[in-house]
């Protein structure tokens, strides 16, 4: 009976801790994108100056507010650093979270937004075009965070995010397309709540 009555009231003191929680946070993450990138050549032949990257260095900044200890939303500006490419993801997050003990949680959510491309290398000698691609982003994370504190939280998750960026290349040899898209992200952050 004591120790049913003692683990009523840990679980108590962890929900009072989380609720007194402040809801606002800012935070910083960095990891690695891994991406689709290929070239669909429809007519002639294209002599590709280099092969285009299909993975580069992500560096993010959000902020975000819980509504509750489950239900939590996010703005995130991130940019992804390739060798020939740069693109700058912005995106709003709604997620769940299911917790795991009194500090530690996972959660899921959704993210849609837009994603720019631009090339600071171009894979062949005129592109024809301008050199930056818009597209609609959208995708879904998963990830697993502790908290230190009540200011604090670490965290570590998965993106899976789906834009299409599409270059056309026409040089005189021949026609095709260059397509980035399907990015996978595995990023490492931390959070400040205020």
């Amino acid at each position: 009976m004591a120790l049913l009555l003692a683990t009523g009231m840990l679980s108590t003191a962890g929900q009072v801790q989380a609720e007194l929680a402040p809801p606002w946070y800012v935070g910083v993450n960095g990891g690695r994108t891994t991406m689709d990138a290929s070239l669909d050549v429809t007519s002639g032949s294209l002599d590709l100056l280099f092969e285009p990257e299909d993975e580069g260095d992500t560096l993010g900044l959000e902020f975000g507010y819980s509504f509750d200890p489950d239900w939590f939303v996010s703005v995130e500006f991130q940019r992804v650093d390739a060798d020939d490419t740069e693109i700058d993801n912005l995106f709003l997050t709604l997620n769940y979270r299911w917790p795991l003990g009194d500090a530690a949680a996972v959660y899921a959510g959704a993210i849609v937004g837009q994603s720019e491309l631009s090339w600071q290398q171009a894979p062949i000698a005129v592109l024809n075009e301008e050199p930056e691609s818009e597209s609609l982003l959208w995708g879904l994370q998963a990830g697993a965070s502790i908290d230190a504190g009540r200011r604090w939280r670490f965290s570590l998750r998965y993106q899976f995010l789906a834009p299409e960026h599409r270059t056309k290349l026409r040089p005189a040899s021949g026609r095709g397309d260059f397509t980035h898209e399907q990015f996978h992200q595995l990023n490492a952050g931390v959070q400040f709540r205020f």
